[in-house]
């Protein structure tokens, strides 16, 4: 608070009056840091490089697709390692487009399989009706 007057006793033996002064020093110069400062600065510091090196270490262990190379991402990579009781993920190797071809694929051989088959079945029915051959077809053999 700034006050223009103030109250002092009566000077004694020559003393004279002063109004209160306010000492104020800057230092000159740019300020050493102090110990403490320096201590947390070098601890973040090196949280900051154990942090790096461990996000290096973890990208070097991520899996890529077996087909096309593509790396997983932290919610594909968690997926492909889950437990599956039971359910289980056909290709666990492989990236989602990769995957839907791979079991397109899958699915093409099977219904040409079956195709095949039911094409053998359709094959021996017909050559079994043509042995039979009918009532007549006893008395040619």
């Amino acid at each position: 608070m700034w006050r223009t007057r103030w109250s002092v006793p009566d000077p004694e033996w020559g003393d004279a009056t002063h109004p209160p002064v306010l000492l104020v020093s800057n230092q000159v110069g740019p300020r050493p840091a102090p110990r403490r400062d320096a201590a947390l600065a070098r601890r973040a510091e090196e949280a900051r490089h154990r942090l790096a090196q461990e996000a290096a270490e973890r990208e070097a262990q991520r899996p890529v697709c077996a087909d096309c190379g593509q790396k997983f991402t932290d919610d594909w990579w968690k997926a492909s390692v889950a437990v599956d009781w039971g359910r289980g993920d056909s290709h666990p190797h492989l990236c989602d487009d990769c995957k839907a071809r791979a079991l397109e694929a899958e699915r093409q051989v099977e219904q040409a399989e079956r195709e095949r088959q039911e094409q053998e079945r359709q094959e021996e029915a017909a050559a079994q009706a043509l042995k039979a051959g009918g009532w007549l077809g006893r008395w040619r053999s």
